[in-house]
């Protein structure tokens, strides 16, 4: 992942997605319910932990011996990072650090709906990492699931969704009116086939691996100089054949398959499928100076300045970069791309 992560970071505004928070975009759907609750749960016949609309349901064989479960549902705590993605209540299920040997279902409260270019998840906070780990869930009406493997505090979160879900077409039309402040509402990017880590390995030629990002930030262009602040994460999805799973993961079912923190996978047919958070957030801040000429705008942060395709168009803007790198397998030469696409606050 070192040259994903060495090609985001060559932008110098990142390819950032919005939080975007206007009070016309959320509107209340249920009621969340803050308390504490315990329940005790047979290790041989499983059941069920409740608060309000929050559920735990935990299937027989999921824990070693009787458990008594605790659930603690109140607001976020202000030192708990990424404070303007965090939607309700975080519910905080003990014996803290308790595993199950397999997933048990969590089901969360929809307090508000999404903004344009944003998607729901349910995340859990890596206390040693203070970050946010997001699982992959679905959302059904007024509530949204994931599966869970051990206990620990949970919160749904308002995240830019990745990146195949924004019109990624790009023409330039220049740079009038970028001044103001924006929020990032897309990012994509093409990376080429030859990031492609598995093209090259006997089992595995017909492997599907795609990249997105997920961020959220801001950025504001005045008089000449801009500063930004972004948190950004690459997501990657997977879709591997039970051949290519056997070779690289040595044996292994798909579901013991692990390529970094936070994917998750599981067997669909023959298929093993892949995704999640490819890598730990990144954040930064900074400020530069910049200047626009018909369709190009030039980034200048005092060391490493970069030009790059622009088009506004009223409340919305796209910037369009490219950097080339050298791929270390074949020495070719490897141009990629990225659309930063910003939505005016």
């Amino acid at each position: 992942m070192s040259n994903l992560r060495y090609f985001v970071f060559a932008l110098v505004l990142g390819t950032t997605v919005a939080c975007s928070s206007d009070s016309d975009k959320k509107a209340d759907t249920t009621v969340e319910t803050p308390g504490s609750v315990t329940a005790k749960i047979s290790a041989d016949k499983g059941g069920e932990v409740k608060l309000g609309a929050a559920a735990l349901k935990i299937p027989a064989g999921a824990l070693s011996d009787d458990l008594e479960v605790t659930l603690d549902a109140k607001q976020p705590d202000k030192s708990l990072p990424d404070q303007a993605s965090l939607s309700g209540l975080t519910y905080d299920f003990g014996p803290d650090g308790t595993t199950f040997d397999k997933p048990v279902e969590l089901t969360l409260p929809l307090t508000a709906k999404p903004g344009d270019g944003q998607q729901a998840v349910i995340s859990w906070y890596d206390a040693e990492k203070d970050a946010w780990q997001d699982l992959t869930a679905s959302v059904k009406g007024d509530a949204i699931s994931a599966d869970v493997q051990h206990f620990t505090l949970f919160v749904v979160r308002f995240k830019g969704v990745a990146s195949g879900a924004f019109d990624c077409g790009f023409t330039p039309c220049g740079g009038e009116g970028i001044e103001g402040s924006w929020t990032i509402s897309g990012a994509c990017f093409d990376t080429g086939e030859q990031d492609n880590p598995f093209a090259s390995i006997q089992g595995c030629e017909d492997a599907k691996f795609d990249v997105g990002v997920d961020a959220e930030g801001e950025v504001t262009f005045d008089a000449g100089t801009y500063d930004y602040h972004w948190t950004f994460t690459g997501n990657v999805s997977l879709d591997l054949s039970a051949a290519c799973v056997n070779v690289i993961n040595q044996g292994k079912p798909c579901e013991e398959y692990t390529l970094d923190d936070g994917v998750v996978c599981a067997t669909e047919g023959a298929r093993c499928k892949c995704s999640g958070p490819a890598g730990d957030p990144d954040e930064s801040m900074g400020t530069g100076s910049y200047s626009v000429s018909g369709d190009e705008i030039t980034l200048d942060d005092g060391e490493d300045p970069e030009t790059q395709k622009i088009c506004v168009k009223g409340d919305q803007a796209k910037l369009q970069g490219t950097s080339t790198d050298t791929d270390d397998d074949t020495g070719e030469t490897v141009t990629k791309t990225s659309i930063t696409v910003l939505a005016r606050k």
